[in-house]
């Protein structure tokens, strides 16, 4: 199996090596992880799966937050059949056709992106069939979750903003914005989109220092 911490410090700037070789990787350590340790279950939506570890408390209550719906809330849906006990989901996404009528029938939908900043941003979002960039309003995070929904606890986040996941990735890290902010994050789904040599360089920053951490274990 390939060590990673060996690995880095061989090829400390090897951002393409990571992005491309992660994936590998991760699957030989999470086949141990979960025969060993742990029960994920996977939840697909149309186009790919999320995924989640149900709470060993049938009775307490489950917060889950889309950051993203993109028109497609079936992996919620089923993940809400799954769940025993209670549960509370909330979904962001700038587009409100579609988005706010799927989410809103067993869930909190707002119109608005989420990202690291609050402020008018250039988003890349789902129009028709095809992605496009629009000026848009967001939000921050800590905001949204501290604020808005005047939270401190999340099940689970699940991340798919098209590109904006990657100015995100600091939050997730040790005395980051959520520490800082005292909001506890357990589980968290992340797609990163198509990177440039920017986005790959923060991607292979957060994942060593994810590991550094020993807060996240990393699931493909």
């Amino acid at each position: 199996m390939p060590n990673l911490t060996n690995y880095r410090e061989e090829n400390p700037t090897n951002n393409d090596w990571i992005w491309k070789n992660l994936p590998k990787v991760m699957q030989q350590c999470q086949g141990i992880l979960m025969n060993d340790t742990i029960k994920v279950d996977d939840f697909r939506n149309n186009d790919e799966t999320k995924r989640h570890i149900l709470p060993l408390n049938e009775d307490e209550l489950t917060t889950i937050i889309t950051l993203g719906v993109g028109r497609d809330t079936v992996a919620e849906e089923n993940l809400l059949k799954a769940l025993k006990g209670p549960s509370k989901f909330y979904g962001a996404d700038p587009i409100y056709e579609i988005n706010a009528e799927k989410y809103n029938k067993f869930g909190t939908f707002f119109n608005f992106g989420i990202g690291a900043e609050s402020g008018m941003f250039n988003l890349s979002v789902l129009i028709g069939r095809d992605y496009a960039i629009r000026l848009l309003p967001t939000i921050s995070l800590v905001h949204f979750v501290k604020d808005i929904l005047k939270i401190n606890f999340i099940d689970d986040i699940w991340i798919d903003n098209e590109g904006a996941e990657y100015n995100l990735f600091p939050y997730f890290l040790k005395d980051g914005e959520l520490d800082r902010n005292n909001i506890t994050v357990c589980q968290c789904n992340l797609e990163a989109h198509s990177p440039n040599n920017e986005m790959k360089r923060k991607f292979h920053e957060f994942i060593f220092q994810t590991l550094n951490d020993k807060r996240y274990a990393l699931l493909l």
